[in-house]
């Protein structure tokens, strides 16, 4: 039975705050160097344009 104020079979929901990454992936790092690298532009290279 539920206390006062209280619903009964009430979830718990996770805080968005618990959820979030403040800093980039490792795999998006290493992505950025492989790509930032110019050794690797004949393999993977940014656009003309910078994207």
């Amino acid at each position: 039975m539920a206390q006062s104020g209280e619903q009964p079979n009430e979830a718990t929901v996770p805080r968005p705050a618990d959820s979030h990454r403040s800093i980039p992936t490792p795999f998006l790092m290493k992505t950025y160097r492989l790509v930032d690298d110019p050794s690797l532009n004949d393999i993977i290279s940014w656009n003309e344009d910078g994207t």
